[in-house]
């Protein structure tokens, strides 16, 4: 009954992180669309020398003055599209591993355990023996940890400590 419980939390869980997820999403698109049309808008504005009747009311510098705006709203237009998509794929892929860690949970939970089991042992209350490993996009280890033995230099010897 508790493992029931247990596992229908984690499913409760998995459903609210893909709604997040699907929220964010959704939000993110508008995002990008208003933002690829704020610099659509502003690069035809740029490239439009056919407005001559217009542009003659104001003076050289104003009109590079301008300019130099739109055209550095346009970049942090394009500069933001590139971020936003860069940071919604990371929380697409954060969710997905969020959602299978919990869903692997939920199964290792409602399996029956039994004391002769080395794979579900748990030491001080925490499993151990499942090990979830993600690789990144290029096929790499997720995390890569070197461990290094600290040894002591040869300029520390106990006797060059006492005697400095």
């Amino acid at each position: 009954m508790k493992t029931s419980s247990i596992h229908m939390n984690m499913e409760k869980a998995i459903e609210f992180s893909q709604r997040q997820m699907h929220d964010i999403e959704r939000l993110a698109m508008q995002l990008l669309k208003g933002l690829n049309s704020m610099k659509n808008i502003m690069e035809e504005t740029l490239s439009a020398e056919a407005h001559s009747s217009l542009l003659s009311e104001f003076t050289a510098e104003e009109l590079a003055f301008v300019y130099g705006q739109m055209r550095a709203a346009a970049d942090n237009a394009s500069e933001l599209e590139k971020t936003t998509t860069k940071w919604l794929s990371i929380m697409t892929k954060d969710c997905n591993r969020f959602c299978k860690i919990m869903v692997g949970d939920a199964i290792s939970l409602t399996k029956p355990q039994s004391g002769n089991n080395k794979s579900t042992a748990s030491v001080n209350g925490v499993r151990k023996g499942r090990k979830i490993t993600f690789a990144d996009e290029v096929g790499g280890t997720l995390c890569h940890v070197e461990t290094f033995e600290r040894q002591p230099s040869p300029d520390s010897t106990p006797e060059r400590e006492q005697s400095g």
